[in-house]
């Protein structure tokens, strides 16, 4: 569709590209008609990254980590061409990073400015960090008692919360764990009076899902 055309162009440094569709039909038969369609696009003036600042959303407040530390997960250096599949990524890793030091609910919302006159950029990256979430009640069901005690000290009560170390654990364990054994049977949800997160971790073949918590997700 268009959107892919769009941004196919805006990864080659084309931010404001544009496409249109045009369509033409070229005949008809019994089973219905035909028709060509013709993108047209306008790209208009081809990018290159200026600079790129990191900011947190929190008036007065600071970023948890260095904005040199994140800065370092947008692999675009200055003067380099746009590519705007990159500053996805960059985001993409940015949340992943705070993710997996208890910030579940970090955002990061882009935005530009445009130098017309030079036909470069800057990039702005606004976060919202959120709340730092431990690890409140654990509810592990299913598991061999010593299987069990080998994820409770990957996570335990206090931890900061991180969720890719059960993905890890499932991943690691599989030849250990029941074969339908997946995360989609698993639930977390939030506390935010303590600030932490009840993890229920299912492992067992066949869930009971009467017993599992009614609202639960990390998402």
């Amino acid at each position: 569709g268009t959107r892919a055309v769009k941004e196919a162009w805006q990864d080659a440094g084309y931010l404001q590209a544009e496409a249109t569709v045009n369509p033409r039909f070229t005949g008809g038969s019994v089973g219905g008609r035909h028709v060509a369609l013709t993108v047209q696009v306008d790209p208009g003036p081809r990018y290159r990254l200026r600079r790129i600042r990191i900011r947190t959303t929190d008036p007065g407040g600071k970023l948890v980590f260095s904005e040199e530390d994140l800065r370092k997960m947008i692999p675009l250096r200055y003067g380099e061409i746009l590519d705007a599949g990159k500053l996805r990524q960059g985001l993409k890793e940015m949340q992943e990073y705070y993710g997996a030091r208890g910030y579940i609910d970090m955002t990061a919302t882009p935005g530009f400015h445009l130098h017309s006159k030079t036909d470069t950029i800057s990039f702005y990256v606004f976060v919202d960090q959120r709340k730092q979430y431990r690890v409140g009640r654990m509810t592990i069901l299913g598991l061999d008692p010593s299987v069990e005690s080998m994820l409770k000290s990957k996570m335990a009560p206090g931890d900061i919360f991180n969720w890719e170390l059960v993905l890890d654990f499932y991943q690691s364990q599989q030849s250990v764990l029941p074969r339908d054994a997946t995360p989609d049977d698993d639930q977390v949800y939030r506390v935010p009076k303590t600030d932490t997160v009840d993890v229920w971790l299912d492992f067992r073949a066949c869930p009971a899902e009467a017993r599992q918590p009614a609202s639960a997700s990390i998402h």
